[in-house]
């Protein structure tokens, strides 16, 4: 008996069991599609697990979870390539946000009428310069091989023309792992670049799979709402941080959390001769 209450106590099987289970089911199908955004905060390391377990698919985005592109070729520099083409094409940027802009997919998404194939032909040909420079995300590779390897299939969901994702995958030897599964920019429509959920949901279809099995991993503003759209689950984590050693601890963190390979308390996947960062 409840010594306060004189009530007997609650069993596995009894009724206030039964409702906390219940609750909890609810919660977890509530949280499906809200963003992760710590694995170090418990709460949301606990939601994540139980996305892990009902998972079949990796939806990544590319640059950033997978490579950095730009490198070697500052996002800033193809931005002012679309500017200066349209300039020559008698319809210069006027905008002073999009003259300062680092970001040529925010000149891509302005409206630019019967030039919007041209600018889409020429951001490609740039991003497919880029790739000639582009370096793997460490250890990316190695949690995408894991991941691959332990039967999860996985798909490229990025505002990147496909072509360039294509090109990087194949010079990392990763292309495998995808097995062709490149769902990037449309070429018919800027519109739908993320934060629209396009690119996830032809991602979901090719996979033949429903979008609460997929979890997608990307950033917290553009990739979780696109996430959020889809009604996919999504991993997102803050900015990488400054420095290499940063950026290494940071990608680390951000695929061995979403692929379930390695987190603060496990060593199940590690790149040869590196340590796991401190829990």
């Amino acid at each position: 008996m409840n010594e306060r209450s004189g009530a007997a106590p609650d069993r596995a099987g009894g009724p206030a069991a039964r409702a906390r289970r219940f609750a909890l089911a609810n919660d977890l199908r509530a949280a499906e599609t809200r963003p992760v955004t710590s694995a170090y905060h418990e709460p949301s390391l606990l939601r994540l697990r139980a996305r892990l377990a009902r998972a079949k698919c990796r939806l990544p985005d590319f640059d950033g979870p997978v490579c950095h592109l730009f490198r070697g070729y500052p996002a800033g520099e193809i931005a002012q390539t679309v500017r200066d083409r349209l300039a020559e094409r008698g319809s210069p940027v006027t905008d002073p946000a999009l003259l300062a802009s680092t970001d040529p997919l925010a000149i891509l998404r302005s409206p630019r009428g019967g030039l919007a194939a041209e600018l889409q032909q020429t951001l490609a040909e740039a991003e497919e310069t880029a790739v000639r420079s582009a370096e793997p995300t460490p250890p990316a590779d190695v949690f995408i091989r894991a991941a691959a390897g332990s039967g999860r299939r996985l798909a490229v969901t990025r505002n990147n023309a496909p072509a360039a994702v294509r090109a990087c995958l194949r010079e990392h030897d990763l292309d495998d792992c995808f097995g062709g599964r490149i769902h990037g920019r449309s070429a018919v429509d800027a519109a739908l670049l993320k934060p629209h959920p396009d690119c996830l949901l032809r991602a979901v279809d090719g996979l033949a799979v429903r979008p609460s099995e997929c979890l997608m991993i990307g950033d917290p503003a553009g990739d979780a709402a696109a996430a959020t759209a889809a009604r996919c689950p999504s991993s997102a984590t803050p900015a990488a941080p400054t420095g290499w050693r940063g950026r290494e601890r940071w990608t680390r963190t951000r695929w061995s959390s979403a692929c379930g390979t390695w987190s603060p308390r496990s060593k199940a996947v590690e790149p040869p001769g590196r340590r796991p960062g401190p829990g």
